[in-house]
């Protein structure tokens, strides 16, 4: 074998260990969350980031995310999260999902699978509530 084949093999190999066996109808992006380390990494990146940022966030009592309010020194502090794909993974949904999407499909799923967390939203999580911030 030469060396020309014995790389083209090497690289056949490498590629179809990124497959995931039996997913012909998954949308890729369904796979990447499902399987792909970086999104993992990322994931808990952000969430670590997000964490790092809340003592100085929350020790100026004027900063606001809400672009021209004036009022926020006011108020006790608030974080807010889209739940879906940003607290809670809904890839198994996804995968499932049949077009067109209903409700009713979505509530049936609910009520028979847990909840998926993203990875590093607990730790995030507890962090504010540690720091009294109203989620």
């Amino acid at each position: 074998m030469t060396s020309r084949q014995l790389c083209i093999a090497l690289a056949a190999a490498l590629l179809a260990g990124c497959a995931a066996p039996g997913t012909p109808d998954v949308p890729p992006g369904v796979l990447w969350v499902e399987y792909a380390a970086e999104y993992r990494a990322i994931a808990r990146q952000t969430y670590r980031d997000a964490t790092a940022d809340l003592d100085s966030k929350l020790a100026d009592t004027a900063f606001s995310a809400l672009p021209g309010q004036q009022n926020a020194a006011g108020l006790p502090p608030a974080i807010i999260l889209d739940v879906d794909d940003t607290v809670v993974s809904n890839a198994g949904f996804q995968r499932v999902l049949r077009q067109p999407f209903t409700e009713e499909q979505f509530n049936a799923w609910n009520a028979t699978n847990p909840a998926t967390p993203i990875p590093g939203v607990a730790d995030f999580v507890a962090r504010a509530r540690d720091v009294a911030a109203i989620l």
